[in-house]
């Protein structure tokens, strides 16, 4: 979903391996093609179909339909009312770029390569984007937007989540860069070929005011023995439409890093978003060749997020972070925000209050008024162009979007909102779950042992007493007794030594299943986190 609108998104495997966009919806009677399937062009063997799962019509990249299985001649294929609505797209740093405007084409400088850092492109080339994370989110771009250009808000919203400590707030003033900054700023970090960003701020002081900058000199003794304080830097920046990007250095010269995010307006009140966090000390010098061929084939894409290249950045072998662990964290850090982004539009909505009732008397909000005051500015512009149903899903005006009725586990959902349509994720919750698997069969084994034990040793009692009652010489008796003694003692300690594997695994099951729940729900309530 794309501003209220359902597109499909499919990989033509015959062709030029590109990604199409099409409605999705039929052009026939309406079905949504995203049911059907890919299929090769029965008119152009080089190249692929989307065949509606309903009545079989096919259609192109370019969204004209190439066969209709019911007519008895081409004719019928060639209306205009056969296509469908197509749209340009681009494959970037992981990503499928959708030119959503069918009034319009882009430009050679919309590329989307444009608002890609070089630091992301470096990334990206060692195969890195391809583990990074995305989920969808229950309130819309404009609370996303405000929030991720807020950085003011992370000791507080996300307290303990790395050595970030709400005791650590403190005043965070921004300064708002000029022209001349914003190109110098741009040398600085290697980004002058790209786009400048429509604003950007730097943190004065940020070794003194940037929380996570401020936590890691505080609390990380690699970065205490390491950096110059007085070097350390950090600067925020929005690429209009949808970019925001955090660079930081803290200090130690050559080990810049920064935090990418990607926002994407699905419809009235949600949003998805992406993130890369791209660290220079990992990555190769600029100028060497480390450029790993593109995937080709569909196995090896579903289309949200690629999956992951065998890469020089993280090797085959394991690792001694998985990146499974990476998208947990980034779970903790979106579930900081999640319960009560959804409901400040609650509360707008029934104190009838819009973003210029707020009271921002700091600097450390001026980044976020900057962006507000953009997002208003091109809804009424699109407004104007007559898209009322894109300018309110970026905007979520509609007094029905946000209402205080959605459970906590529904705005807190990881799996469908992230882990159903991540590859990593979804390979490391079926490891956990197979694990947990062999432990129940180990668990069962167990069991049936000790049941078996206990059995013995109920059995050998009674063969104890019957012997006492009809063995009457004591020799013989003597024999019998240290036997079943014998027996009796190997039966009891089978029956600890079951008992407390029982328990272990049983502990086992337990970790395992708190894992596991990681890819599912977890509630973030702030007032129990210490």
């Amino acid at each position: 979903e794309l501003l209220d609108k359902k597109l499909v998104l499919w990989y033509d495997t015959a062709g030029e391996g590109q990604w199409s966009c099409l409605d999705d919806r039929c052009a026939h009677r309406f079905a949504p093609l995203s049911e059907g399937r890919v299929v090769k062009n029965a008119t152009d063997s080089g190249s692929s179909c989307l065949q509606c799962a309903y009545h079989g019509w096919e259609f192109g990249g370019q969204g004209g339909c190439n066969r209709i299985p019911q007519a008895s001649d081409d004719r019928a294929k060639s209306n205009k009312l056969c296509a469908v609505q197509s749209y340009p797209t681009q494959e970037c740093t992981g990503m499928i770029w959708v030119w959503a405007d069918v009034s319009t084409k882009p430009s050679e400088s919309q590329h989307p390569r444009f608002h890609i850092s070089n630091l992301l492109q470096r990334f990206d080339k060692i195969g890195g984007t391809a583990r990074g994370f995305q989920r969808d989110l229950p309130y819309g771009m404009e609370f996303l937007g405000e929030n991720l250009a807020d950085i003011s808000h992370l000791p507080f919203s996300h307290h303990s989540v790395g050595t970030l400590n709400r005791g650590d707030g403190r005043p965070v003033p921004l300064e708002m860069l000029s022209e001349a900054d914003k190109v110098e700023t741009a040398i600085l970090q290697n980004n002058q070929g790209g786009k400048l960003p429509l604003y950007q701020a730097r943190v004065v002081n940020a070794s003194e005011h940037d929380p996570e900058i401020v936590a890691a000199l505080k609390y990380n003794p690699l970065v205490q023995n390491q950096a110059e304080p007085e070097l350390a830097i950090c600067t925020i920046g929005f690429h209009d439409p949808c970019h925001i990007r955090y660079h930081r250095n803290q200090g130690i010269p050559g080990s810049s890093y920064e935090i990418n995010l990607f926002m994407c307006p699905t419809t009235e009140g949600n949003s998805r978003v992406f993130l890369f966090t791209p660290f220079e000390k990992i990555l190769p010098k600029e100028g060497e060749d480390n450029e790993l061929p593109k995937q080709s084939t569909s196995k090896e894409r579903n289309g949200i997020m690629m999956q992951p290249r065998a890469n020089k950045l993280f090797g085959k072998a394991k690792t001694a972070f998985p990146p499974h662990l990476g998208h947990i964290i980034s779970h903790r850090i979106f579930d900081g925000d999640g319960i009560f982004l959804n409901k400040q539009g609650d509360r707008m909505r029934r104190a009838k209050l819009t973003p210029k009732s707020y009271h921002t008397p700091t600097s450390s909000d001026i980044l976020v008024n900057a962006f507000r005051r953009w997002l208003d500015k091109a809804a009424e512009a699109t407004r104007e162009a007559g898209e009322e149903q894109a300018a309110m899903a970026a905007t979520g005006t509609n007094d029905e979007v946000y209402k205080d009725n959605r459970p906590r586990a529904d705005l807190l959902d990881r799996y469908d909102s992230h882990t159903a349509k991540c590859n990593i994720c979804q390979t490391a919750l079926q490891l956990l779950k197979g694990k947990r698997d062999k432990l129940s069969l180990v668990s069962t084994a167990l069991v049936g042992a000790t049941g078996a034990s206990i059995v013995l040793l109920a059995c050998t009692s009674i063969f104890l007493v019957m012997a006492r009652i009809f063995v009457r010489e004591s020799a013989s008796r003597g024999v019998v007794f240290r036997a079943a003694l014998s027996v009796m003692l190997s039966s009891a300690l089978s029956i600890a030594a079951s008992w407390v594997g029982v328990k272990k695994v049983a502990n086992k099951k337990k970790l395992l299943d708190k894992e596991i729940q990681q890819f599912y729900f977890e509630d973030y309530v702030h007032a129990e986190k210490e």
